[in-house]
């Protein structure tokens, strides 16, 4: 095996990297371990060997710069593009983790459909930007060792200017014997054993270095074989080798590895979306399966049995696997390209269906966002961006007694607990959940959500409380205790043995912070010890707590609630990129409309992100545009945003609107109304409406009980658009 020009290498040191030891190499170029000196990184440094074709060089430099702006959490990150000598080379993130090639398989089906969201949020991201793979494959994906699945090496991708939907145009791939092709596809595998191989740019098969090869001193944080630039082993038989051919024109021509290539660039047809989502689902379905569905076929049977001989069902190969997984990797390997979903963005929607918890419930009528409004369970089916969450949540509600989700203000704790963490864990183990806010009063509010579980007067059980806030947790526990024996007794409930609720109990406080916004001083220390009783570890009690991160320190000092917050803090981050996408995509797709462009998308995602509180805001602004959406064509189009004033407009023109309804009178008693709803501290309080228009109050009138009506539309918050 000779490199195409054996008469360079690259220098062991240029501009701020070191070469540390070679990766691999091939027809095209090599692969190498560095460190960047600045920044004191592990980096791979890919050059690419285009010394006798000009315009291959400038392609690649320009295809790989498109590529580099590609930045996005499922793929590895190309921090730069430049020459050395006359050479191109690319610099990328150095991956710590398993190539997927390497996991024991078959991998447990949940993993694998956890692998399968990742990678098709990278390869939509990809193909929004009109990039194509074209050699999707396990040896070009990573399990990172936070649990993240990426996609490597888009060596082989191609950059289109057209609509990523579009084909691109493509000369058929030449014919040629079964020996011809055969020999043509091995020829550049070394016979010597295993080896390794490492996809590089266009035009390209790889075989990495047998030895590794050091170059300068070692980085020992980076051991051998734990990153990115390690990839599968394959034997010189084996039908996984890249099909390439050099070209130094700008056409697309046929690349990829033949066990993952779709049967319609096996004909020489256009390569497309759909065509990496073949390449995608022999990927899942190998992780699941075991095996791919075509191993074992020789290379010169190897494009006859894609392109004439249907994939065996996957729930027959593997039945234990989730049907409606199995279902959509067998719609994902269809030979028929039109069979196969549209585009990533909708198998994104199809994996996430099957990954979200179904709460059981359809989707509710009505407006599918909920403005400034709190999702409660039944706005489940509507609630998305957030299942990573739901998911890490259920299992700390799992191991440990007391969990505070603790976030800014905006962030969506409440949702995620009553739409998302509250149902799911109902559902499915059998929890029940009682809901309770603090409050101006919050032993009244604790004692009138616990009193059916402890078969006590609600107003007995106030005093207790107050009096002994651990005595309450102990009469719980006993009375959690009976049941367990009642409902194990074949003879009947013991007399004098508590009834009704089931043994296992979700206690969730939300807006923990009101015990220091509202709450008297007295009862917010009574009910913070009564809450730290409950949290010793049981098997049949639970509390779930929602606090502003700007009250965590002082909540922290109430008693017994330090150790626990410390304990179980989960913090809640802004919600970014491909999530904020959910939220604004999929509501709308459940109810058969979709956004004009995703220019538009685009941008109610970058507004989103630039804007303080932006997750409110924009919940409010898709409320509106849905409202506005054009009914006949089932579309939500850019000149209904536009007219709303963007994402941090929409609010304030709304607010204008209902100010605008108002004489000066009334406007004024809508002031004096809604400061008496926010505390001192800027949170919201609650007030019945005797208390904010007494008698004989200015503007205690039908005007003002008008005003005060408008202000709790469904889609606003008060103390937002009027102060």
């Amino acid at each position: 095996m000779t490199l195409r020009n054996p008469t360079w290498s690259p220098p062991d040191e240029f501009e701020e990297y070191r070469l540390v030891r070679l990766l691999g190499f091939g027809a095209m170029g090599q692969v190498y371990l560095a460190h960047d000196s600045l920044l004191a990184r592990p980096v791979a440094v890919k050059f690419v060997d285009t010394a006798d074709h000009p315009e291959a060089r400038g392609r690649v430099l320009q295809e790989a710069r498109a590529i580099a702006r590609l930045q996005h959490p499922n793929v590895v990150t190309i921090y730069r593009v430049a020459e050395v000598d006359g050479h191109p080379y690319l610099v990328s993130e150095y991956v710590h983790g398993r190539p997927l090639h390497q996991l024991d398989r078959p991998v447990p089906w949940r993993q694998a459909l956890e692998i399968a969201l990742d990678l098709t949020r990278g390869l939509a991201a990809a193909h929004r930007r009109g990039v194509l793979h074209r050699d999707v494959k396990p040896a070009n994906a990573i399990l990172t060792e936070d649990g993240r699945a990426k996609l490597l090496d888009f060596g082989l991708a191609r950059v289109i200017d057209q609509s990523p939907a579009e084909a691109l145009t493509m000369p058929p791939v030449e014919r040629s014997s079964p020996r011809e092709r055969d020999r043509k596809s091995l020829s550049v595998i070394d016979e010597s054993g295993l080896l390794q191989s490492y996809t590089m740019p266009p035009g390209d098969s790889v075989v990495p270095a047998p030895v590794p090869r050091h170059r300068g001193a070692r980085i020992d944080s980076v051991p051998e074989g734990s990153g990115a630039g390690v990839a599968f082993v394959r034997r010189s038989s084996d039908t996984s080798g890249e099909i390439t051919s050099l070209r130094t024109d700008s056409r697309p021509h046929a690349v990829g590895t033949p066990l993952y290539m779709a049967p319609e660039i096996w004909r020489g047809d256009p390569a497309t979306c759909r065509s990496d989502l073949y390449s995608l689902g022999i990927l899942i379905y190998e992780l699941v399966a075991g095996t791919t569905p075509h191993l074992g076929v020789t290379m010169a049977e190897l494009a006859s049995a894609v392109q004439d001989r249907a994939i065996p069902r996957l729930g027959d190969v593997a039945p234990g696997v989730e049907p409606v997984l199995a279902a959509i990797i067998d719609r994902l390997v269809e030979r028929d390209p039109g069979a196969r979903f549209a585009s990533a963005d909708d198998l994104l929607v199809a994996l996430e269906a099957c990954a979200t918890p179904s709460s059981g419930q359809g989707i509710p009528d009505g407006n599918p966002y909920r403005g400034l409004a709190a999702f409660e369970s039944s706005h489940g089916p509507l609630f998305f961006g957030r299942r990573r969450e739901i998911r890490e949540l259920v299992d700390r509600v799992r191991t440990q007694a007391f969990v505070v989700v603790g976030g800014d203000s905006g962030t969506g704790k409440s949702s995620l607990c009553r739409a998302g963490v509250l149902p799911w864990l109902a559902a499915h183990d059998g929890w029940s959940c009682v809901d309770v806010i603090p409050e101006r009063h919050p032993v009244r509010s604790l004692a009138a959500a616990l009193a059916a579980w402890i078969d006590a007067d609600e107003a007995e059980l106030a005093v207790a409380l107050r009096e002994s806030p651990d005595a309450v947790g102990r009469a719980l526990r006993r009375a959690m205790v009976a049941r367990a024996r009642s409902s194990a007794n074949p003879d009947g409930p013991p007399a004098g043995t508590p009834p009704g609720p089931p043994r296992r109990l979700l206690l969730f406080v939300d807006q923990l912070e009101e015990l220091l916004t509202l709450s008297d001083p007295d009862e917010a220390r009574a009910v913070a010890a009564a809450l730290a009783t409950l949290a010793v570890r049981s098997p049949s009690i639970r509390v779930l707590a929602t606090g502003r991160s700007d009250f965590l320190s002082r909540l922290a000092m109430l008693p017994g609630l330090g150790d626990e917050i410390a304990r179980g803090l989960y913090f809640l981050r802004p919600l970014t990129g491909e999530h904020i996408r959910e939220v604004i995509v999929r509501p709308a797709a459940a109810r058969g409309v979709v956004y004009e462009s995703e220019a538009l998308i685009d941008t109610l995602i970058e507004q989103t992100e630039r804007a303080p509180g932006g997750l409110p805001l924009l919940q409010f602004t898709l409320a509106e545009l849905w409202d506005a959406r054009d009914v006949s064509a089932r579309m939500i189009r850019a000149e209904a945003l536009a007219a709303l004033g963007g994402v941090a407009g929409a609010l304030t023109r709304h607010a204008d609107r209902i100010l605008t309804g108002l004489g000066a009178n009334e406007r004024g008693a809508a002031r004096r109304i809604l400061l008496r709803l926010v505390t001192a501290e800027g949170t919201r309080t609650r007030r019945s409406q005797a208390e904010l228009l007494p008698e004989g109050a200015p503007g205690s009138n039908w005007r003002a009980d008008a005003a005060v009506a408008a202000a709790n539309t469904p889609r606003t918050s008060t103390a937002v658009v009027f102060i």
